[in-house]
């Protein structure tokens, strides 16, 4: 099939090349670009645990000069990535929610820590989904949210990308989260940048048809992502939901539909 990965570097890499692999002809168009901060301003109290609810709030910390201090505190990733991600950051101590999503995370905290024990660290990107501080806090946590990193959108898709899907020639559109759906529903169909949140600027122009782009796949991570899709798309829209919130689960996905 003929597939397009919107995951920026260098998460994108690994899970490009397992495609190829399985013979399918891959475009790559990140939706975001991430730019992490060179410093960061933290608490004085030392808190009980790191929440990190993507592999970039981990690559994030791992690359502040601050990260030694933390290499014994608890930190609770969201999935396998950003396990994998807060291991090689530096993280000694790591859990991993059964759910990978924020409200698996709200869940795994409630179950597992106590209030009294010290505050949450939240490493967090400047845009956030879910109301996971919110409540966290209304469970009693005090949460420390410190913006470690920026995940721009995309401006713009590339016109082969819309002749692509015009013309019948795109099989599918991988999508990692909510907000790449988002992204990608406002390049493709609509004329401004602003409901993207980029900056603002010329418009784009509509790249594609609502009932073009209904004629391709949406493989989506989540529940949500796929929610976000069919809202854009309607009763029209083609998403196929991962068994689990992880990348092998997303090429199973892939696999069963070809």
């Amino acid at each position: 099939m003929n597939l397009l990965v919107t995951r920026p570097e260098p998460d994108a890499a690994d899970l490009i090349e397992q495609l190829e692999k399985a013979g399918h002809q891959i475009s790559h168009v990140p939706l975001l670009e991430i730019n992490f901060h060179k410093t960061a301003v933290f608490p004085n109290t030392s808190p009980q645990a790191v929440l990190i609810t993507s592999a970039n709030g981990a690559r994030a910390m791992g690359r502040l000069p601050q990260m030694p201090t933390f290499s014994n505190t608890l930190a609770i990733a969201v999935g396998a990535s950003s396990a994998q991600a807060a291991e090689h950051a530096g993280f000694k101590q790591i859990k991993k929610t059964v759910r990978g999503d924020v409200a698996g995370m709200i869940d795994f905290v409630r179950q597992n820590l106590k209030p009294q024990d010290g505050p949450l660290l939240y490493a967090s990107g400047g845009k956030t989904s879910g109301n996971m501080v919110d409540e966290l806090q209304s469970s009693g946590f005090v949460v420390d949210r410190v913006v470690l990193y920026q995940a721009d959108p995309a401006e713009n898709l590339p016109q082969e990308i819309c002749q692509a899907i015009r013309q019948g020639q795109l099989d599918g559109v991988l999508l990692f989260s909510p907000r790449t759906a988002k992204i990608w529903l406002a390049l493709t169909l609509s004329n401004s940048r602003a409901k993207t949140g980029a900056k603002t600027g010329a418009k784009t122009g509509a790249c594609v048809s609502p009932d073009e782009l209904a004629k391709i796949k949406h493989y989506c991570l989540s529940e949500n992502v796929a929610e976000i899709i069919d809202q854009g798309l309607g009763k029209f829209s083609d998403t196929i939901i991962c068994k689990e919130p992880d990348t092998p689960s997303m090429l199973q996905a892939v696999s069963k539909a070809c």
